[in-house]
């Protein structure tokens, strides 16, 4: 071989080989870690601190107050939010709001013996007694902050849900629980219909059975990893009567112990097939969540995967089940509500007794001619079938009705009804049928407002903006038009965005940036909702005005409840807080919200703009917190702010782009 052709070869070589060595020995590329940028770290832990700073002074502030009642629930929620950061911190909160709401036991149990005392002194000394118990006042903050507590450790609530039952309260539990006393089960005294207050309605049977129920509750929450706390819980219920706490407690120790739970169902079958359900319907409503429960279909499960393990009742105790209710209906006293009753179950029971429901079907026609024809009871029976017909069965049915609150009624149901329809043809048809004015105009605004609802849902947003603009009543045209602006602000293209903008200007130009009354204001409240999310910067510009002057309103009606006695709205001249756990605006780690006496103080109204405010610029609203005079309202709207600004929103189904909230400037 001639040199040079071999010195080239040789090169070739070594190059391949030195490229080859180069890819053994360069590292293996890994999947990329995520980024993490420092000054976002840096400003997020800042902004945690500053969010924990805010919580101590609202907790410092709250400490300070005077009514127990409005100590335990700034506690309360104070311990929420610090959960996230502090969980240590969070516990302690939540004691101390137990502690808090002993004090309130111990106040209202004196006020109580108090006003016995001169309610027996003005009837002259002869009234005996006194000192029994009493249902619990209106401001009671026990509720709530169970609640609160539960959705982070339902152990603790659990205890402390035993640690502030007042002493009137468990005397009466433990004397209700002695040989000889009429069941309760929070339906009163046990009567037929399960509710209602009725002539003989009883208050402390009432009480005590919503106690027991809650204890009930909390304890099955406690128990859900205990199967011996299950056990017990079973068979404290089974003894107690029928619980509808049974079946999830039933479920819990089926994962841990499914003989045991076999057992027990067992048990709780022969304690039900014992009992004479005629004494109180509601049993027969658990019953037949039993069986409901029973002929549901099984879940399907992914194509290899094993079925989850779940209890259910056999064939055989469904069975009984259904026995024992086919036994209560046929040897019941023919009544409206267990003809209506009868009817509920039948679906059900068609699926595990199905030779009983020609029985069931005998004893409604036998029912239905014992019904008076005459009458408010036979008024009673008609509502009661006429409500699940078609609307224009009801409307045809009107002129047969003698009593103007059941044709009132009628319409009602026609007006809902016309609003859930999709052919608009037919629905306005009806609508223009209704004679009473109020309901017909009414019944109108439901429709076209269920009309643009439904446009916005599917995405056809330029329609719902169309049929705003033709809407003739001015609050639901400014509430639409918000709405649908928020929906436009959500999709998060440019044309959506310059939309949102316009319908917001458009919302703006139907209000008084200056209101004259509650309703201007209500209507300028809600374009500062919609500005909130469109543009925080117009939303604090009309905002902030307004809060000065809910300042004033709040000063000015502490004085005047001075003078008031029936005015709850204060008690020792502090504002009585109040937690809404069913309000829209709720938001700490657990739900829920302030609330409170929303005639008399227009803030409580607002709650929700302030939390978008504060969800906006978090900083520049607790600022406008710190202009409030009075501590307990200072603490309040510095608590709700946070509460909206820690809240998770869920994103909604059409949204197509979602941008990070915008940075705070806290």
């Amino acid at each position: 071989m001639r040199p040079g052709r071999f010195f080239s070869l040789t090169l070739v070589m070594f190059l391949f080989c030195s490229m080859a060595f180069a890819q053994a020995t360069a590292p293996t590329p890994q999947p990329s870690d995520p980024v993490v940028d420092p000054d976002a770290a840096k400003k997020q832990k800042e902004l945690d601190e500053r969010i924990m700073q805010t919580l101590d002074q609202a907790i410092g502030d709250g400490s300070m107050l005077r009514l127990p009642q409005n100590k335990a629930l700034i506690f309360a929620i104070a311990g929420d939010l610090y959960w996230k950061y502090d969980e240590k911190r969070g516990r302690d909160l939540f004691r101390n709001a137990a502690s808090e709401i002993v004090s309130y036991n111990t106040e209202t149990e004196k006020e109580q013996a108090t006003a016995q005392q001169n309610a027996n002194g003005q009837r002259g000394g002869g009234g005996g007694g006194g000192g029994g118990f009493q249902p619990p006042a209106q401001d009671d903050p026990r509720p709530q902050v169970l609640q609160l507590v539960a959705a982070h450790d339902a152990g603790l609530a659990y205890q402390m849900l035993l640690q502030t039952r007042s002493t009137t309260l468990a005397a009466a539990m433990l004397k209700a629980a002695q040989p000889g006393s009429v069941p309760t089960n929070g339906r009163g005294n046990g009567g037929q219909g399960g509710g209602g207050r009725s002539a003989n309605f009883d208050p402390t049977s009432l009480e005590v059975g919503q106690e027991t129920a809650l204890d009930q509750q909390y304890a099955l929450l406690a128990a859900q990893d205990d199967p011996d706390a299950s056990i017990k819980l079973i068979k404290d219920s089974i003894s107690a009567g029928i619980s509808p706490n049974v079946l999830p407690a039933l479920q819990n120790l089926y994962k841990k112990d499914d003989k045991k739970a076999g057992e027990l169902a067992g048990d709780v079958v022969s304690n039900i097939t014992g009992t004479n359900l005629t004494t109180n319907t509601q049993n027969i409503n658990v019953i037949l969540n039993f069986l409901n429960f029973a002929t549901q279909p099984v879940a399907a499960t992914a194509s290899g995967t094993a079925p989850v393990r779940q209890f259910n009742f056999t064939d055989a105790q469904a069975k009984d089940l259904a026995n024992k209710l086919v036994s209560t209906f046929t040897s019941a006293t023919p009544s409206a509500q267990m003809i209506a009753m009868i009817n509920r179950a039948i679906p059900t029971l068609q699926k595990i007794v199905p030779e009983k429901i020609a029985l069931l079907n005998q004893k409604i026609a036998e029912g239905q001619k014992a019904l008076p024809t005459t009458g408010r009871g036979a008024q009673q029976a008609q509502r009661l079938y006429d409500r699940s017909a078609q609307p224009e069965d009801i409307l045809a049915q009107i002129p047969k009705m003698t009593n103007d609150n059941d044709k009132r009624q009628a319409y009602q149901t026609i007006a809902n009804k016309a609003a859930q329809l999709t052919d608009e043809a037919r629905a306005q048809k009806l609508i223009d049928q209704i004679s009473d004015d109020t309901i017909k105009g009414s019944a109108q605004k439901q429709f076209d407002a269920a009309k643009i609802n439904r446009s916005a849902a599917t995405g056809k947003l330029d329609d719902a903006r169309r049929m705003i603009s033709q809407l003739t009543d001015p609050k639901t045209k400014i509430q639409k038009t918000v709405q649908l602006a928020i929906q436009f602000q959500a999709l998060g293209d440019e044309k959506s965005l310059a939309a949102a903008k316009s319908l917001m200007k458009d919302a703006r130009g139907m209000t008084n940036d200056v209101p004259n009354d509650e309703d201007d204001l209500a209507d300028l409240m809600e374009v500062v909702r919609g500005y909130a999310v469109v543009d925080p910067e117009t939303a604090f510009h009309l905002a902030e005005p307004l809060m000065d002057q809910m300042n004033e309103l709040v000063q000015a009606s502490a004085v005047l409840s001075k003078f008031n006695k029936r005015d709850r709205t204060f008690k020792k001249g502090e504002l009585v807080l109040k937690l809404n756990g069913n309000s829209g605006f709720g938001g700490g780690q657990g739900g829920g919200g302030f609330g409170g006496q929303g005639n008399s103080v227009l803030l409580f109204r607002y709650l929700p703009q302030i939390q978008l405010l504060g969800k906006a610029d978090l900083g520049r609203m607790s600022e406008t917190a710190d202009r409030f005079t009075r501590s307990d309202l200072r603490t309040l709207v510095k608590l709700v702010v946070l509460q909206g600004f820690l809240k998770q929103d869920k994103k909604p189904a059409n949204t197509m782009a979602q941008t990070a909230p915008p940075p705070s400037n806290f």
